[in-house]
């Protein structure tokens, strides 16, 4: 199960999704060391990292990591694909 959840880790996936990913990609299944008929279902793959983070197994390591917040959600204001070609988005909004 361990390599499951560093597998979940690796690839940002969810529950369900690292469910799917071993039923589906068989390289998966293999590293995991798990047989088809004996792969784990979303629900043991989420008690099994609740079980991790109850017993502080993830924050072990490397602490720092995890004491505050790990990302800045605050908008930062408008945000353009082509910011070179602003004055032509401008032009056609008044055109328009």
């Amino acid at each position: 199960m361990l390599r499951v959840h560093c597998m979940q880790l690796f690839y940002n996936l969810s529950d369900p999704a690292m469910e799917d990913a071993l039923y589906e990609i068989e390289s998966m299944g293999q590293f995991a060391c798990l047989k088809l008929y004996r792969l784990p279902d979303e629900t043991t793959i989420l008690k099994f990292r609740h079980f991790l983070e109850h017993h502080g197994l993830g924050t072990v390591r490397h602490p720092q990591r995890w004491s505050g917040n790990t990302r800045n959600w605050e908008v930062l204001g408008s945000v353009s694909l082509n910011p070179g070609k602003m004055h032509e988005i401008e032009r056609n909004k008044q055109a328009a």
